[in-house]
């Protein structure tokens, strides 16, 4: 695993928090330098259960610190009748019930059966002294 060339994370709201490290085979939406353990921790589904919520990678290479981006996007949403969606794209989630939730222009799409966005996650994390990925 390298973190070298990793880019902020767009559903960060916190500093160096990256995505793009590669390889990318368990599909990470953001990584973060572990201190004091050392290595890597991946997070790769907000919600399902049944998959791996955070996957460590104990020696992977670091790049620069990374900033927060200006304007995060959500790491996950929650429909108003408790349905929930993880991200496909920054702007598109799939949600459990098999429908897509999309952005567009800052706004959320409107989905069917009149249903709303009702609650948005950010991943935040408490990088200590060494925010770096």
């Amino acid at each position: 695993m390298s973190c070298s060339t990793a880019q902020p994370s767009p559903y960060a709201v916190d500093a160096g928090v990256g995505t793009g490290c590669s390889p990318n085979s368990d599909h990470t939406l953001a990584c973060w330098l572990v201190t004091p353990m050392p290595g890597t921790l991946c997070l790769t589904e907000p919600f399902d259960p049944k998959k791996r919520f955070v996957v460590q990678f104990p020696n992977a290479l670091h790049g620069p610190a990374l900033m927060a981006p200006s304007t995060p996007v959500p790491i996950a949403l929650e429909l108003d009748n408790g349905i929930r969606c993880s991200p496909v794209t920054p702007d598109r989630y799939r949600c459990a019930n098999g429908l897509e939730a999309t952005r567009d222009d800052g706004r959320w799409a409107t989905l069917p059966g009149n249903l709303h966005v009702a609650t948005t996650y950010y991943l935040g994390v408490d990088a200590g002294s060494d925010a770096r990925i």
